[in-house]
């Protein structure tokens, strides 16, 4: 399964590369974001595309191979902050799966991207991905449960989180 936000869906499903494949169409996020991912992928081979049978769009990237990126796009998705999720991998092949939650003034306040590539930075991870924040996040352990605040009731509780297609979990 590939994801793409809004248009990009349809837009990619016609590419060769994706011949086949499982493209589901999202409508949120922004589609600058998801053109860039499906010009990305096209950029691949078939053979190279065919190894995977699932995948899973996100972003922006925040560290690859040990090189921090930066962002100067001054759109708000950027620039202000959103509660975040971060996947990485430090040298050692340690996983850091990260929340920062959002939109509770004083008590969450979100991060920037650049914020977000810090956090990284004082981890130590080679690799790191930003994903999707928010009440689509949610952080949860078999012994407590909801650790972090998910957004979408509007209540800092652990209560907040919305159901989504597709989890990271690691026993």
């Amino acid at each position: 399964m590939v994801g793409f936000y809004g248009d990009i869906a349809r837009q990619c499903r016609d590419l060769p590369a994706f011949k086949g494949m499982n493209i589901r169409q999202w409508n949120a996020c922004s589609s600058t974001m998801s053109a860039w991912w499906c010009s990305a992928l096209a950029g691949y081979d078939d053979w190279t595309l065919r190894r995977y049978r699932e995948a899973l769009t996100s972003g922006p990237l925040l560290v690859d191979d040990g090189r921090s990126f930066s962002y100067d796009d001054p759109g708000s998705f950027f620039t202000h902050r959103h509660p975040r999720t971060m996947f990485g991998v430090d040298r050692k092949g340690w996983i850091y799966m990260v929340v920062v939650d959002g939109r509770f003034p004083g008590q969450a306040d979100g991060a920037t991207i650049a914020e977000m590539v810090f956090l990284a930075e004082c981890f130590g991870l080679v690799e790191a991905i930003n994903l999707d924040g928010g009440g689509s996040s949610a952080l949860w352990t078999a012994v407590d449960g909801v650790i972090s605040y998910p957004r979408d009731n509007g209540v800092f509780d652990h209560a907040g989180e919305r159901e989504v297609p597709n989890i990271i979990l690691v026993r």
